[in-house]
């Protein structure tokens, strides 16, 4: 017999199955032989990885709270931000409650902002977050900052310091921007702490408001684009501009960007 069909053979046995005359399989039997070193390796680094790798997934609640929504290349918020309890504010009811004070409906609004009515539609019901760009185009046409937006009338006015449980989130998808002194009126100026996680940037719009603004990178790679200039930053770098000139920030490291900022006067 040739050697090509003797497993064949031997995979098989001829026996007449109640009359039918047809062929009944005959498995072979599983081998007994101990499964090899790399084998036994694999099998542990597969679960070793599975259980211990870390899962960046977006968080979702209803009705979503402001900086909750992912839209980053991120792909989700980092726990170097949720880790830290923050003072949420609902954006959409307080927007909401600005454009009916001046007057404004969704599509004069919308109209004046240089934006989609479906944007401020979905805003005010919480069903999108919006870039930072985005939101400063809306709070422009009402002749609010981030930080009178995000000034709670309920919060006092004489505190001193600040638990980072007080320091309301002012930014969009992956970006965290903390604002110090959410409960000072008519401020002078905005103390700002700003996190980037790898990827995250302010939006594809260039920012541009008035007044000046400067910073230094405390973590972390940041890029930062003024006007035509580029540059990336690290730790203990620095930088200050007239804040009028288009800018945008991305952090293009692999780990979080934190910033230390300040903004005056504070229209951002």
């Amino acid at each position: 017999m040739p050697a090509s069909l003797a497993p064949q053979c031997d995979s098989r046995v001829r026996a007449r199955a109640a009359g039918t005359g047809k062929l009944r399989e005959r498995h072979p039997r599983p081998s007994s032989r101990p499964p090899t070193p790399w084998l036994v390796f694999s099998i542990i680094v597969l679960r070793v990885y599975k259980n211990q790798l870390p899962s960046y997934r977006a968080v979702a609640t209803f009705p979503p709270v402001w900086n909750n929504a992912c839209t980053s290349k991120a792909g989700g918020r980092f726990d170097t931000v949720k880790s830290h309890p923050t003072l949420h504010f609902d954006i959409g009811k307080r927007l909401k409650e600005n454009r009916v004070k001046h007057g404004l409906s969704q599509r004069a609004l919308a109209r004046k902002a240089g934006v989609t009515n479906g944007l401020i539609s979905q805003i005010e019901q919480n069903s999108i977050s919006p870039s930072i760009a985005s939101l400063k185009k809306i709070l422009d046409v009402l002749s609010m900052s981030l930080a009178d937006f995000f000034t709670s009338d309920d919060l006092p006015v004489t505190d001193f310091f600040y638990e980072r449980k007080r320091l309301p989130d002012l930014g969009s998808g992956d970006v965290a921007i903390f604002l110090v002194g959410a409960g000072v009126r008519h401020r002078a100026m905005s103390v700002l702490h700003e996190i980037y996680p790898p990827g995250a940037d302010t939006g594809p719009q260039m920012l541009s408001h008035a007044g000046e603004e400067g910073g230094v990178i405390t973590k972390g790679r940041i890029e930062i684009t003024v006007a035509d200039d580029v540059k990336i930053l690290g730790p203990g770098d620095a930088y200050y501009f007239e804040s009028r000139l288009p800018h945008r920030f991305r952090n293009i490291g692999k780990v979080p960007c934190e910033i230390v900022s300040a903004n005056s006067p504070p229209t951002f």
